[in-house]
């Protein structure tokens, strides 16, 4: 790893390192907890005693949570950086990039703690009036605003070439679009589910499979379908 992993002990004296961030907050009264709640990144919240706030996200050389044994780029940091440059450029409802220090794959960002989680609203069955118009307009407003008629060819094709992020797309395309289907060891299903699982991973249709094809030995290398 290029750079320290950091830790609620440590993140003070980073913050009272950076500049761009010891001016926003009090490294001295600085208390940091660790609240990434994904597989990928350490998130660390931080406030001072005066109750301001930021977020320190660091992406780590691996699966943060499966640990070496699963290696990942850590330059998925400079490209989620650039991406929340670009949409920021365009739209007001994206999350404030305040800092990046690149050398070491730590985004400083602004703190939405006081946010409700939309995933948890709706798993609550809460109301989410305008919700859906508010999120067209996002949609509308990055897709047109990084698109070539936004930005002009060369510079469309220039940030499309930088933006290839073939890691990630392929944890989307094993862990969500494959392995469920076809069977891997990195599955984690409830004994609840599994009738359901066994009658998809057998549905040929759904599977993309032709009438008469064996269904795919899943390969134990990677946990991913091979024939």
């Amino acid at each position: 790893m290029s750079g320290q992993v950091l830790t609620v002990e440590t993140v003070p004296a980073y913050v009272a390192g950076r500049p761009a961030l010891r001016g926003l907050v009090d490294p001295g009264t600085l208390a940091a907890s660790e609240v990434g709640d994904g597989n990928l990144n350490l998130v660390f919240r931080c406030a001072d005693a005066a109750g301001r706030r930021l977020v320190l996200k660091q992406a780590l050389p691996y699966v943060r949570l499966v640990g070496p044994d699963w290696p990942m780029t850590e330059q998925r940091a400079t490209r989620e950086a650039n991406a929340i440059r670009a949409h920021s450029a365009v739209s007001d409802d994206v999350c404030r990039l305040i800092d990046f220090d690149e050398p070491r794959h730590v985004l400083a960002l602004e703190d939405l703690s006081d946010h409700e989680v939309f995933r948890g609203r709706l798993n609550a069955g809460g109301p989410h009036g305008k919700v859906v118009e508010r999120l067209a307009e996002y949609v509308a407003e990055v897709a047109f605003g990084t698109s070539f008629l936004g930005l002009g060819e060369e510079e469309f094709r220039r940030r499309a070439a930088s933006a290839a992020n073939p890691e990630l797309c392929a944890i989307t395309e094993d862990l969500v679009l494959t392995e469920p289907y076809l069977g891997a060891e990195r599955n984690s299903v409830r004994p609840a589910l599994e009738p359901v699982l066994a009658g998809l991973q057998v549905d040929a249709a759904l599977a993309g499979r032709r009438d008469g094809d064996e269904a795919p030995v899943p390969d134990r290398r990677r946990g991913t379908a091979a024939r």
